[in-house]
C-alpha cells in the first residue's frame, strides 16, 4: 500500500512538472511572436516617417522586423521587393540614428500617462550669493505599454517607445540639455501589466532663485523643472504623479546631516503648458522644501557688529571737553565695521532689496555715526548743558539700540528653534503653476530617507 502512494505521488509531481514547462514554453512561445509583432509593426512606422508607405504591405506580408530590415543589406532589401537603390540607401542610413522607436503606446487615442519619480544621490552648494545649486538625482519614468504585456523582461526590444526629459532650469553647459546625463535604457518591470522603467541620471546646477528678504532666517523651496523633449509634445504623453506620493522624491544619503540647510519636505506640481513655440507640453516642477540654520550668520556677523556698535559708546565716557579721544573711539568702531562689513561681503546676498541683515548693518551705521556726532557737537554746547545732553544722548541710543536689536532676532531665533519639519512651509505657499493648492510630504527616515 506504501509503495503503491509513492508512485501515485511521483506520478502527480512528474505531471506538475511537465505541465509547468509547457506552460513555460507558451509563455516563451507568446513573448516571442508578440516581439515579432511589434518588430513589424517598428518597420511599418520607419517606412511612414520615410515616406516610403509604398513599401510596407511588402513588409507586413514578409513578417519583416525592424532587425531584419536595417540588415538586410542592398541585396536583401532588394530579395525583399525594395528595389529602388536610393530607398534602400535611405532603409540603410536610418539604422545609424536613434530615431527608430516605436510610436507611443497610446490607449483609446489619450495621451500616455507616465509616473515620475526621484532619487537624489546629492543636494550640495546650495549657493546664496549666486543663487544655484548642484544636485545629482535619478528620475524614473514609469508606463504602462500594452504590446509589452506577456513579453519577456530580459529581453526588451531596443526600438520600444520611451519618453525623453530633461532638467529645464539646468545653467551646466557640459551636456545637450545642460548637465551631465546618463541613460539607463528601459525595463520591463511587470510583464503582466506591461509596466515599463526608463531610468536618468543627472548629474547638474540650477538656478535656484530665493526670497531673501528674512535672510538669514529665510527658507527656500530648491525647483527641479522636469520639460517633455521639444521633439516630443503633451498629445504624445503626459507626466503624471506616481501612485505612492510620499515616496515620489528619495534620498539616498543622509540629508537631515547638512550643515546650513534643514530639509524639510517636497511638493510636486504637474502641469501642461504652451511654449513659445505654440507647442504644448508636459511639466513636472519638484519643489524641496529647506530651511537656513541661522547660527552661522549670527555667530560671525550679528554678535562682531553688535559688539563692534556697543563699543561706540565707550566715547561717552570721556568728558564732553575731551574731542579728541570721544572723536576717535567713534570713528575707530565706525572704520572697524566698514571693514568687516568688506571682509564678509562674499558670504552676503546681492540683492536689489533690503534683507534683514541688511536693515541691521543700517542700523548699527546709523547708531555709530549718531554717537560721532554727538561726541564732535557738544563741544560748542557750554560744559553744563553738554554734560545733560551726552547723558540723554547715551541712555536713549543704547536703550534704542539695545531694543531693536532684541526686537530683530530673538523672537525670530525662538521661532526657528521650535519650528518642526512637520508644519508646511510658510516662506513659500504651496501651490502650483494655476494657483492650486499642492500637496506637502515630509521626509522621514526609512520612507523616503535612506543611508
Amino acid at each position: 500500500m506504501a509503495d503503491t502512494v509513492s508512485v501515485e505521488v511521483d506520478v502527480d509531481t512528474t505531471f506538475d512538472t511537465d505541465v509547468k514547462e509547457e506552460e513555460e514554453e507558451i509563455d516563451l512561445k507568446f513573448s516571442f511572436e508578440k516581439r515579432l509583432e511589434n518588430s513589424v509593426k517598428v518597420s511599418c512606422t520607419l517606412l511612414d516617417k520615410l515616406g516610403l508607405e509604398q513599401y510596407i504591405p511588402t513588409v507586413q506580408k514578409n513578417n519583416v522586423a525592424i532587425e531584419a530590415l536595417l540588415n538586410l543589406g542592398y541585396e536583401g532589401l532588394t530579395d525583399v521587393g525594395i528595389k529602388d537603390p536610393v530607398h534602400r540607401a535611405q532603409i540603410i542610413a536610418a539604422g545609424a540614428h536613434d530615431f527608430i522607436r516605436a510610436p507611443p503606446p497610446k490607449v483609446d487615442g489619450k495621451p500616455v500617462e507616465v509616473r515620475l519619480k526621484m532619487g537624489f544621490a546629492r543636494l550640495a552648494r546650495i549657493n546664496t550669493v549666486d543663487l544655484t545649486c548642484d544636485i545629482k538625482l535619478f528620475v524614473d519614468l514609469y508606463w504602462n505599454d500594452p504590446s509589452m504585456i506577456g513579453m519577456d523582461p530580459d529581453n526588451v526590444p531596443p526600438y520600444v517607445w520611451r519618453p525623453n526629459a530633461y532638467i529645464y532650469n539646468s545653467i551646466d553647459k557640459t551636456g545637450e540639455n545642460g548637465g551631465k546625463v546618463n541613460e539607463h535604457g528601459v525595463s520591463l518591470m511587470d510583464s503582466k501589466t506591461g509596466l515599463l522603467l526608463h531610468a536618468l541620471e543627472l548629474e547638474v546646477t540650477i538656478s535656484n532663485e530665493m526670497d531673501l528678504r528674512r535672510f538669514p532666517f529665510d527658507a527656500d523651496a530648491v525647483e527641479i523643472l522636469v520639460l517633455q523633449d521639444e521633439t516630443e509634445n503633451a498629445d504624445d504623453w503626459v507626466l503624471r504623479p506616481h501612485e505612492n506620493m510620499e515616496n515620489a522624491i528619495q534620498f539616498f544619503y543622509n540629508v537631515f546631516e547638512t550643515t546650513e540647510w534643514s530639509v524639510n519636505g517636497f511638493s510636486m506640481d504637474f502641469f501642461e503648458n504652451i511654449g513659445g513655440n505654440g507647442v504644448k507640453y508636459t511639466h513636472c516642477n519638484a519643489m524641496i522644501h529647506i530651511q537656513r540654520r541661522p547660527l552661522f550668520y549670527m555667530w560671525k556677523l550679528v554678535l562682531p557688529l553688535f559688539l563692534t556698535t556697543a563699543f561706540a559708546f565707550g566715547s561717552f565716557f570721556f568728558t564732553t571737553d575731551e574731542l579728541e579721544a570721544r572723536a576717535n573711539a567713534a570713528a575707530t568702531t565706525l572704520l572697524t565695521t566698514v571693514a568687516l562689513i568688506y571682509v564678509l561681503s562674499n558670504e552676503l546676498p546681492k540683492t536689489n532689496y533690503q534683507t534683514l541683515i541688511d536693515w541691521f548693518l543700517v542700523f548699527c551705521l546709523v547708531v555709530q555715526v549718531a554717537v560721532w556726532l554727538i561726541s564732535n557737537i557738544l563741544v560748542f554746547v557750554p560744559e553744563d548743558e553738554a554734560k545733560d545732553i551726552d547723558r540723554m544722548a547715551a541712555i536713549i541710543l543704547a536703550a534704542a539700540f539695545s531694543f531693536v536689536t532684541l526686537a530683530l532676532f530673538v523672537p525670530r531665533l525662538y521661532f526657528w528653534s521650535i519650528s518642526s519639519k512637520f508644519s508646511p512651509p510658510t516662506a513659500y505657499p504651496v501651490v502650483g503653476r494655476y494657483g492650486n493648492k499642492l500637496d506637502y510630504y515630509v521626509f522621514k527616515e526609512n520612507l523616503n530617507v535612506w543611508y
